[in-house]
């Protein structure tokens, strides 16, 4: 299985009857790692109200598991406790996402949570945090401010071979080439 850390949100459509579809970085992966077959939960902070309602629904129509969305009346940031609640409900996890900025002492909660797993942790933040450095398996790759759709894509895909046992070289390796990227010369 495979958990993505970060907050989903619901963007609405122009169009009336048109239910809005999942968006942020996290429900993004959590969605292409679903699409490429693996078992996605994602942990993540919700209103407690009816968008809150709109993104469990959203969630599932993809085939994303929501046991470790927290729901509040007011904050929707998550912080450490959020994250080692969370994640005390998820025991069975090959790999961890972290998809949005987290502070530091919320990333060793979730550096401690992979090694304590034997997890894969993918650090798919960009600029705002500092990736842990106390993981065993630790890919690091830096989020683009424009074209999220394709790294999403990428990353989804990278953590479902991982999830799926692929070593990790060749999963990256066929995440690039399945999402449309391509290496610099030298990489």
């Amino acid at each position: 299985m495979i958990v993505v850390i970060g907050n989903p949100r619901i963007e609405t459509s122009q169009k009336a009857d048109e239910p809005g579809r999942l968006a942020g970085a996290a429900a993004a992966i959590a969605t292409s790692s679903a699409a490429n077959g693996a078992a996605v939960q994602l942990v993540g902070k919700i209103r407690d109200d009816g968008s809150g309602d709109e993104v469990v629904l959203a969630l599932g129509r993809v085939g994303i598991g929501h046991a470790a969305i927290l729901r509040d009346s007011g904050a929707t940031t998550l912080d450490t406790g959020d994250i080692e609640l969370a994640l005390s409900y998820l025991t069975d996890f090959r790999v961890i996402v972290a998809a949005e900025p987290i502070d530091p002492d919320a990333a060793k909660v979730v550096a401690d949570a992979a090694s304590y797993a034997g997890a894969h942790l993918i650090w798919a933040v960009g600029k705002g945090s500092e990736p842990p450095r106390s993981t065993d398996a630790l890919t690091v790759l830096d989020a683009p401010k424009e074209g999220g759709g394709a790294f999403a894509k990428l990353v989804g895909s990278y953590a479902a071979g991982l999830d799926a046992g692929v070593p990790a070289e060749r999963a990256f390796r066929e995440a690039v080439r399945d999402s449309g990227w391509e290496t610099a010369p030298g990489d």
